[in-house]
């Protein structure tokens, strides 16, 4: 099974970030995968494929990491794509926030890469910084981001007030990211 940790975003939110793509990507569409608004998160960590031993002892030990953790108050801002370059797979929009809030983001990956480590996941050795976004929309053979998306200014505020164990399960032409644990932020 393929897990990811993530705040989820609120519905209104999210069909208003899908709004704004839908039009910015205009005649692009074709050649691009939208997330569905109900899929739409900030990923705080990718677990992979997982093992049951690990799913087991992940949400005790997610609890006692995230114990005091306080909800942050982000914004979604700016658009962009992965990788780096001309031609992009992923199309995102940025997520972004007070110093202080962007800091109680950090503590939350570092709670969950805590929380993987002692449940017996392995961690990978990646000295890539955390880059918070949300994911918009895929393209298998990668594109050049159209104009209308390069310019294409979000400015959505938002508390993200849970944690999910999302599973990524894929069929029938589209993902579903059932949740497998969820936790309240205070």
């Amino acid at each position: 099974m393929r897990t990811f940790l993530a705040l989820p975003l609120p519905p209104e939110l999210a069909r208003k970030l899908c709004a704004a793509a839908h039009a910015a990507l205009g005649p692009r569409l074709e050649e691009l995968r939208l997330v569905r608004p109900d899929n739409l998160h900030l990923t705080l960590h990718f677990l992979g494929v997982t093992s049951a031993e690990v799913l087991a002892r992940l949400p005790a030990e997610l609890e006692l990491a995230l114990a005091g953790r306080r909800a942050p108050q982000l914004a979604i801002r700016g658009s962009g794509g992965f990788p780096a370059g001309s031609r992009k797979h992923v199309l995102w929009a940025g997520v972004a926030g007070e110093p202080r809030e962007l800091e109680e983001l950090g503590r939350l990956v570092s709670a969950c890469r805590a929380a993987l480590a002692a449940s017996g996941h392995p961690l990978p050795d990646s000295s890539e910084p955390f880059v918070p976004h949300v994911t918009l929309a895929r393209s298998r053979d990668g594109l050049a981001a159209p104009r209308a998306w390069r310019e294409l200014e979000f400015d959505f505020a938002w508390r993200a007030a849970r944690i999910d164990l999302l599973e990524s399960e894929a069929g029938a032409g589209r993902t579903r990211h059932p949740s497998l644990w969820t936790r309240a932020l205070d």
